[in-house]
């Protein structure tokens, strides 16, 4: 059996009652377990919807607020609550209880000095000089620890650091069996452990006398096959996982802020390791199984932001769906707790100001517009806040104003498609059609993925002022969006009127794609010589009310037009 090693924050407490929690680089959050939670009676206000607890994956939910101190840091915030799969516990498999984790994008921003001889963490202020003479490699922009390292060849490997995981190097799968089968009188073990993002993992491990990483290399260290789950890191360029073992056969420091790692791998032997007995390695755990661990100490400031903008992005997720369910009421509540939650979410805070949008409350809507563009860094975020800025144009009717700016944000962003778009919504607003089919020409040939709303809109304008059709069909079966499908079969004939407009009253919520579908209808019956039949189906879009949608503002625009 394992001696389960961890990294320890020294007196945290939550609520005021002491809690365990470990730092672990391989997770993206901090979180409590929610046997704990149920322990300190801490009530859970919101489950992740469509979590799955069954065995391999973990549910989340939000707490209410609870105060929490871990090392330097004393805030009140909600907490994301980790539920494992039934029969599975978040602990050391030695009845040591781990009470929750905090994750790498909370504790990036620190100088952290790992001492692998002294199994020691350290929060420092400056740069140690001894790093002068350490390989020096860049760390990977991840939500976890991961060092890039240069591979054989001429690809840069990213190495993930995993101080959740208690064992040694984890290979990826081809490098794991090319060093395996050239190492057969290597010892091996069976070893067992449990991933969230797998489940429980059987396989073997083995004992390498050296192994090559990239730009460094690693002596005396257990190494085994890396599971699914760390491969997602980058399946691209992982180059392998090291857990705390390995981490005990080098020093390293990390330096967050500067994006940089040194490493200085140790001389062997390695210390104790409890699947492999080795000659003259004294088993240091057999009074005290706790002595493998590691500890953490200095001044370790937390990135409360980030531990913030987790959970208010699950609100966020919770509001999305609910607007895509066309439960605007519940999306409003569940958006406005995320930008409680964190006031600096400025996705959430958009995300708001649309909902605003489609209830036609558009002076809240701009009040959120220009909330999201005060809170986006100032340098960071320009075409975004031109994008706003033009949206509040928009609501004000000032079309010339909002053509003004989404010009600027494509000067200053000519490969963004989304500014090509609004522009050319606008300027069929207007009735330059020409200049509009430009734009939807444009912003079809940028985008990458869910191109049909630039091609449809393009294609309706080269029908209206030129007669010529298209073939769609080919574009259609690329499409995600059922309206989007629905649109184009109905333009390529393949979908009768009354088919089309019975699909429509059947989608959610059922306004807007009343009055994009009436549109359309209306624009067909245009083509066809049929203007009354065009007057009737644009005023139908129009008594929906859906005033924020572009269907809406083209159906007006239309019936000014043509005098109708």
């Amino acid at each position: 059996m394992h001696v389960i090693n961890r990294v320890d924050f020294p007196d945290a407490t939550l609520n005021g009652h002491p809690v365990n929690f470990t730092l672990d680089t391989g997770a993206s959050m901090t979180l409590i377990t929610s046997a704990e939670a149920d322990a300190l009676g801490l009530e859970t206000v919101y489950t992740m919807p469509g979590s799955v607890t069954s065995k391999g994956h973990m549910g989340f939910s939000l707490s209410e607020p609870a105060h929490l101190t871990i090392g330097q840091n004393s805030f009140t915030t909600e907490l994301v609550v980790g539920n494992t799969p039934k029969n599975v516990a978040l602990d050391s498999g030695l009845g040591e209880r781990v009470d929750g984790v905090v994750g790498w994008p909370e504790i990036w921003s620190n100088i952290l000095v790992f001492e692998g001889d002294h199994r020691k963490i350290t929060a420092v202020t400056t740069l140690p000089p001894e790093t002068a003479g350490w390989l020096k490699l860049k760390l990977h922009p991840f939500v976890q620890l991961g060092i890039e390292t240069p591979l054989p060849n001429g690809d840069t490997g990213v190495l993930l650091v995993d101080t959740g995981s208690y064992f040694g190097v984890s290979l990826p799968p081809e490098q794991w069996k090319t060093w395996y089968a050239a190492h057969p009188n290597a010892p091996t073990a069976a070893m067992m452990y449990y991933t969230p993002g797998v489940g429980q993992v059987l396989t073997t491990e083995a004992w390498a006398d050296e192994i090559k990483l990239g730009a460094f290399t690693l002596t005396d260290v257990p190494v085994h096959e890396a599971n699914t789950a760390e491969m997602k890191i980058d399946a691209k360029h992982y180059a392998g996982t090291l857990g705390l073992y390995a981490l005990s056969r080098l020093h390293m420091v990390v330096d967050g802020r500067r994006g940089n790692v040194y490493l200085s791998p140790l001389p062997p032997p390695g210390p104790y390791y409890s699947a492999f007995h080795r000659a003259g390695i004294k088993d240091d755990t057999e009074d005290n199984p706790r002595r493998g661990d590691w500890t953490i100490e200095g001044p370790v400031k937390l990135d409360l932001d980030n531990l913030y903008m987790y959970s208010s992005s699950m609100m966020e997720d919770a509001g999305n769906k609910k607007i895509s369910n066309g439960d605007n009421k519940g999306a409003l509540a569940d958006l406005s707790k995320a930008i409680e939650i964190f006031p600096k979410n400025a996705g959430a805070i958009v995300r708001r100001a649309m909902v605003y949008e489609s209830e036609n409350d558009f002076t809240a809507a701009m009040a959120d517009y220009t909330l999201a563009i005060a809170t986006l860094p100032p340098r960071e975020g320009a075409y975004q806040r031109l994008i706003m800025q033009a949206r509040i144009s928009e609501l004000k009717d000032d079309m010339n104003g909002a053509i003004t700016l989404y010009t600027t944000a494509i000067n200053l962003d000519p490969k963004n498609f989304e500014a090509y778009f609004l522009r050319g919504v606008d300027r069929q607003v207007m009735g330059t059609l020409a200049e509009a089919l430009a734009d939807y020409d444009q912003a079809a040939t940028l985008q990458t993925d869910n191109v049909a709303l630039p091609l449809l809109y393009h294609e309706v304008l080269r029908r209206w002022m030129s007669g010529l059709k298209n073939d769609l069909a080919k574009d259609i079966a690329t499409w995600d969006d059922p309206w989007s499908k629905n649109a184009g079969n109905y333009l390529n004939g393949t979908m009768s009127e009354a088919a089309f407009l019975a699909a429509a009253d059947k989608s959610s919520p059922a306004r807007v794609f009343d009055c994009k579908t009436y549109y359309l209808v209306g624009i067909n019956h245009l083509l066809n010589r049929d203007v009354p039949g065009a007057r009737d189906f644009w005023k139908k879009c129009l008594s929906t009310n859906a005033k924020s949608i572009a269907e809406y503002r083209f159906a007006k625009a239309a019936l000014t037009q043509f005098g109708l």
